[in-house]
């Protein structure tokens, strides 16, 4: 599948060189041309502007910070009618609404889908020996079911954890997370697995 990734960061090229390993085609968007290719070019992967990263994508990876999603989305109308998997986190908290409602509530005509806002840069860009989970929420059930074997294809186990609303649970998971990996001195190896018994 094609996909394209809006953004140059760990994330960004830690899940799009797995999507590459998975066979999946990828192009990585940037507002910084050179930022994308030098990105690209170190993954295998296309490079370009934000702008021709969504126009190649049959689904689009939002993975900017959270604080510059509003800026990011405005200006990229060709993201209508897509699959849009986001992966920020509002680590600021106190907001009733959940990161992946507001980020709907932005982009009102595509399928918004939070994933790996949980998973720390370093288990992404590492080959695991085991897999984890990758919990995902969003309102729109056919697009999960879409996203769900992608995801699985490059080393997680999916969890559906439900709608945009439910998302308001990774919110916290991530910051709980951070307490352990930076509060707690565990360090950023660590990974969440669900385990049924």
């Amino acid at each position: 599948m094609q996909i394209g990734i809006i953004g140059t960061g760990r994330i960004a090229s830690g899940v799009g060189r797995r999507l590459i390993n998975a066979g999946h085609t990828v192009f990585l968007g940037s507002r910084d041309l050179s930022k994308a290719q030098g990105a690209a070019q170190a993954i295998g992967a296309q490079g370009g502007s934000q702008a021709e990263a969504v126009s190649f994508g049959e689904i689009i990876i939002l993975a900017v910070p959270f604080g510059s999603v509003a800026d990011v989305v405005a200006a990229l109308p060709g993201l209508k009618g897509k699959i849009v998997i986001e992966t920020a986190n509002d680590l600021q908290g106190g907001n009733p609404l959940s990161s992946t409602e507001r980020i709907q509530a932005l982009l009102p005509e595509a399928k918004v889908i939070k994933a790996f806002n949980h998973v720390f840069a370093q288990i992404i860009a590492d080959e695991m020996t085991q897999r984890t989970t990758a919990f995902i929420a969003g309102d729109d059930k056919a697009a999960k079911a879409i996203i769900k074997p992608i995801i699985e294809s490059i080393g997680f186990d999916v969890v559906d954890v439900g709608g945009a609303k439910e998302a308001l649970h990774l919110d916290n998971l991530v910051r709980f997370l951070i307490h352990l990996g930076y509060g707690l001195g565990m360090g950023t190896d660590i990974a969440v697995k669900l385990v049924k018994v």
